[in-house]
């Protein structure tokens, strides 16, 4: 099954995290089938670099007129 996974920060990842999500991707045989997308863009940039054959996407927040309050 092919997935959109979302790396989500939290502030205390590991200085090799991205090194290690490729390798896990690379293992998994999965790399030029799931797509990698993040709010943060270094952390993009470095999976891209790591592995060009991975296709990444760089989230960015808009907000466009009111939003109901729910």
């Amino acid at each position: 099954m092919k997935l959109l996974v979302e790396l989500k920060l939290h502030g205390s990842e590991s200085a090799d995290m991205e090194e290690r999500f490729v390798k896990m991707l690379q293992e998994a045989n999965v790399t030029e089938e799931y797509i990698v997308q993040s709010l943060d863009e270094s952390t993009i940039s470095r999976v891209k670099e790591l592995d060009p054959e991975i296709r990444t996407g760089y989230l960015v927040a808009l907000n466009i007129g009111n939003l109901p309050k729910t």
